[in-house]
């Protein structure tokens, strides 16, 4: 095999394995000291918070299947909408009373939840970090073109 060919062939089954990954997402949640640790005054200590999810971020960015990621402000700025058939509720969340709150979210492309799965295990080694991994579910009253 020639390296022309190594190449097509390489590149066709990147193509193929990238059209059978599906979108999963993980759900980043946070304690309240893992959020403090966002804004701490010693710079260390933030910056070694931060330098965790950048190293997360470079491991899905290398294997190719981060789609996005972000993260989200403190829970001050959060706000929840409840829909009550006609009547619509905006609230503030009530952090205090929770345990964690939602501080990110990455969106990745993988074939399957074992290896979403794998890759949220891959995400921080920090103590108050809990990570949701939640599948692709189509509606099935949609029909969407590919």
């Amino acid at each position: 095999m020639n390296t022309k060919t190594l190449i097509i062939t390489v590149s066709m089954l990147l193509t193929l394995a990238q059209a059978k990954a599906e979108n999963y997402t993980l759900l980043v949640y946070e304690n309240q000291e893992a959020l403090k640790l966002r804004f701490d005054k010693d710079k260390a200590k933030m910056d070694a918070y931060w330098n965790e999810f950048n190293q997360f971020a470079a491991i899905l960015q290398q294997a190719k299947v981060l789609r996005s990621g972000k993260a989200f402000k403190t829970a001050s700025d959060i706000k929840t909408v409840t829909i009550k058939g006609e009547k619509v509720e905006v609230k503030d969340v009530a952090y205090a009373k929770s345990k964690e709150v939602l501080g990110g979210i990455y969106m990745i492309d993988v074939p399957d939840l074992e290896t979403a799965i794998s890759y949220a295990k891959k995400a921080t080694s920090r103590t108050g970090i809990t990570i949701e991994v939640l599948g692709p579910q189509e509606n099935p009253t949609r029909k969407m073109k590919k």
